[in-house]
């Protein structure tokens, strides 16, 4: 670690405790739904961070399809699956409220599970399906 590095990371450290002890406090969203839809995912983070929440999303893009994506896709055992769905319900666990992108309201089988997750553990869902246009 590099002494700019240090610094960073004791400014930042000092942010968030000066925001706990404000009491001023960042709501997070976890963002779940097809990767198939990866703008749709991009773009409701960047609107969640514009409304001072922390957004929480997968970067793991093994539906969408571009070349890097594609080599994901030739990797994707059962094993990974398992892992990145575990990976969805811990950022659930951390999340105030779930958004769930659903394009055209389209919910594969793979995101059926963590909204079910979700739902037993409490957690307020919201859908892109309801909140736009598109």
């Amino acid at each position: 670690v590099t002494a700019e590095e240090a610094e960073r990371c004791t400014l930042a450290a000092h942010r968030a405790i000066g925001a706990y002890l404000s009491g001023r406090t960042f709501k997070v969203v976890a963002i779940i739904g097809s990767t198939l839809y990866r703008d749709a995912h991009l773009e409701q983070a960047r609107v969640e961070e514009i409304h001072g929440n922390l957004p929480l999303l997968s970067v793991a893009w093994v539906k969408s399809k571009d070349a890097y994506d594609e080599q994901i896709d030739a990797r994707l055992t059962d094993s990974l699956r398992r892992r990145l769905d575990e990976v969805v319900d811990r950022r659930i666990d951390l999340a105030d409220e779930v958004f769930v992108v659903d394009v055209g309201g389209y919910i594969g089988d793979s995101t059926r599970s963590p909204i079910a997750y979700a739902e037993m553990c409490g957690k307020p869902l919201r859908y892109y399906s309801q909140e736009t246009d598109l």
